[in-house]
């Protein structure tokens, strides 16, 4: 982590909550800041001398923390840390990420992402490495912990859990796979369901993220507004509108903490709640890409090793793509013909596949060693049948099933939707496979072997093109409707 860069991104998201009078944020982000700070200037070294000391004196060190990567060279086992404790002696702390090295001749897949352990041995060597402390073992010992949570984090876990179950008796297995991440964010997938999504490069529209939560956000301010209308005279001296979008935000965010905030959602939900204080509280328009930006920055002061989770990499990179190249949709016009409707919405569909593809292809072929290009026509027809009839209809199945779980499964009505919502979804996937079988040409497996400088030189040149794009498209825009309107004028 380099704090070269994390600091100015975070003192210019101090800068923007200012400039739009966000003072919450503000306050957040300074703190976070603050806190890093006093880490990296002062935790730090001072820990790094005292795992000296107890270098010296041969004391043993406790680590306790998640994994975020593991290698293996020779005899060696290297592990990236997260969120790690660390116990000497009689003191304790906490460090956002560590390095850990120990000899080991086992296999490297028992320590897989995210899993949480805790380490014990003698420290033989302590250095800091681009500030972050780098800890080697002389041996250690260590088993797989839980770790623990709140009375609350335990019953929503639990309620989860009920209902995951609940799906699983009514539904498929291969309707449960794709049921369960676009309601619950539970991957559970069937094999054929996990290859096809993979090879289709459309994984991604079984994530909880901005298609959801914009569709949830709707649904629950449409039902507000609808419900506040016929009690509008009791609310006659606050803002109706604003009211609607704060209970609306409301309902979303309990959404999202029900789910145990993944990060698409978690993004999503932060960004609307951005655009809805800005907008109807401070009275400001903005731009998204400023969004966009402090919702990164507060990520990231929030949790700095959030930039090793592909899920923030690969939700980020998306949305700030999109927002980069927007001004493309506006290259190509289209008349008031209703058939025009459709070529808009496919040429649409076309430029944000392509320029997500743009951003996202390096992060997708050094992961999964595999990139695909169906997304271009698999878009045009997945994702509208997802927003209308497949996503609507597993939501209210989900609230209909968590209004009966106190009851014994195969009530009439419970049932009933079930049955409904593995009808759609094997009917929704069906159309998958047979696009997929046509279009398989258009995948394949490519071995990325970039380093840090090929990706920094690749994205570089990408968002400074979509920067120039910014820029260029408006005046371009702008010149060719003067002189339509000078031609139009001469006409007359």
């Amino acid at each position: 982590m380099q704090l070269i860069w994390l600091v100015p991104c975070g003192l210019l998201a101090l800068l923007w909550s200012f400039r739009f009078r966000v003072y919450l944020i503000a306050m957040l982000i300074a703190s976070g800041i603050i806190f890093l700070m006093y880490q990296f200037f002062f935790q730090i070294p001072e820990w790094h001398q005292h795992l000296i000391e107890q270098t010296q004196q041969q004391i043993p060190v406790i680590f306790r923390g998640t994994i975020l990567t593991a290698d293996k060279e020779k005899n060696e086992l290297r592990l990236h840390l997260k969120n790690v404790q660390v116990v000497a002696h009689d003191q304790s702390a906490s460090f956002q990420e560590m390095l850990l090295r120990f000899p080991y001749r086992g296999q490297k897949k028992r320590f897989y992402y995210k899993k949480h352990f805790q380490f014990s041995g003698v420290p033989t060597s302590v250095l800091v490495n681009r500030h972050r402390l780098d800890v080697v073992l002389k041996s250690a010992q260590f088993h797989e912990v839980t770790q623990p949570t709140g009375i609350l984090s335990q019953k929503l876990s639990s309620l989860r859990a009920r209902l995951i179950n609940r799906a699983q008796f009514y539904l498929s297995p291969e309707a449960a796979s794709i049921y369960l991440p676009l309601t619950l964010a539970h991957r559970s997938y069937f094999p054929e369901t996990r290859q096809v999504f993979n090879e289709t490069g459309m994984a991604h529209i079984l994530a909880i993220s901005g298609l959801h939560i914009g569709l949830i956000y709707g649904l629950c301010l449409f039902m507000v507004i609808q419900i506040g209308k016929r009690i509008q005279p009791l609310l006659s001296t606050i803002h109706f509108l604003q009211g609607c979008h704060f209970v609306s935000l409301g309902l979303i965010w309990g959404y999202v903490g029900f789910l145990g905030f993944p990060v698409p959602a978690l993004r999503a939900a932060v960004m609307i709640t951005f655009w809805v204080c800005v907008r109807w509280f401070a009275g400001y328009h903005h731009r998204s890409l400023d969004i966009l930006s402090v919702t990164a920055v507060i990520f990231l002061v929030a949790s700095p090793t959030a930039m090793y989770d592909i899920s923030f990499q690969l939700s980020f990179t998306a949305v700030l793509y999109i927002l980069l190249f927007s001004p493309l949709s506006k290259m190509v016009s289209f008349s008031a013909h209703p058939l025009n409707k459709i070529l808009r919405y496919c040429w649409s569909s076309f430029w944000v596949t392509g320029v997500v593809s743009l951003g996202l292809w390096p992060v997708t072929a050094w992961y999964f060693q595999y990139v695909s290009l169906e997304s271009f026509w698999m878009n045009l027809v997945m994702i509208p049948v997802l927003g209308v009839f497949v996503l609507p209809v597993c939501l209210i199945t989900l609230g209909v099933s968590t209004l009966h779980l106190e009851t014994i499964p195969n009530h009439w009505l419970e049932q009933t939707l079930f049955q409904i919502t593995e009808f759609t979804l094997n009917l929704w996937f069906s159309v998958m496979k047979w696009l997929h079988f046509y279009g398989s040409w258009a995948g394949g497996k490519i071995k990325l072997e970039w380093e840090i400088p090929e990706f920094l030189w690749y994205y570089g040149l990408t968002v400074f093109a979509g920067f120039f794009i910014q820029w260029i498209v408006p005046r371009y825009l702008s010149r060719q409707k003067l002189i339509s309107s000078s031609s139009y004028s001469s006409q007359r």
